[in-house]
């Protein structure tokens, strides 16, 4: 029976197979391309200072090249 669609009025019972087929097929690959969809999550970092800003700058500075260096990016 391979090959040989099976007709019974105006459509094809290999067709209908093959779209219950596709349809099915693609329900169950959604689930996985949405998943490759996704973003990372976004971390942060927190600086809590007493001081100024002024007073604790060049140290500011050096944390923030060096997150740079590392490929963080500030925003």
């Amino acid at each position: 029976m391979v090959g040989l669609p099976i007709a019974f009025g105006d459509y094809s019972v290999l067709d209908r197979r093959a779209f219950i087929g596709s349809v099915v097929g693609g329900i169950l690959a959604a689930p996985l391309v949405a998943d490759a969809q996704q973003t990372s999550k976004v971390r942060r970092i927190g600086y809590l200072s007493a001081p100024t800003r002024e007073s604790v700058e060049p140290v500011v500075q050096a944390f923030l090249r060096a997150l740079r260096e590392l490929g963080w990016v500030e925003g």
